[in-house]
């Protein structure tokens, strides 16, 4: 009604990059990406531009317990980031902000915020 707008769907890196003792999860993650690309196919018309953030290792509840009871895991998984750190909340707020308000010519696409992890 008011002509437009915007969505923001949350999905992973792990819907980029599959790993082997995640395949369940990066189907669910990757399920995402697929409905956000379809569905801004369908509502472009309608002005609303639908995206999606893939944050990697973010600094929330569940990264600060996997580093807490797992620290060879927690070494490895940022040995694989070249920015050498696991992201902020506030950095995943920031992608998502940008795609919901200054991204106005981008649809149907999957950000990666995730410290260069799937660039390479």
């Amino acid at each position: 009604e008011a002509g437009g707008g915007a969505i923001c769907n949350c999905s992973s890196t792990a819907g980029l990059v599959v790993s082997a003792t995640q395949t369940v999860y990066a189907a669910s993650k990757f399920a995402v990406i697929a409905m956000t690309k379809g569905t801004a196919q369908e509502y472009a018309a309608r002005g609303i531009r639908v995206n999606a953030v893939c944050p990697g290792a973010t600094k929330g509840e569940m990264w600060l317990d996997v580093a807490r009871n797992n620290p060879a895991f927690a070494k490895a998984v940022l040995a694989r980031h070249p920015l050498g750190r696991v992201g902020e909340v506030e950095e995943v707020a920031d992608a998502v902000l940008y795609l919901c308000r200054d991204a106005t010519f981008t649809t149907g696409h999957a950000l990666t915020v995730d410290g260069g992890r799937t660039a390479g």
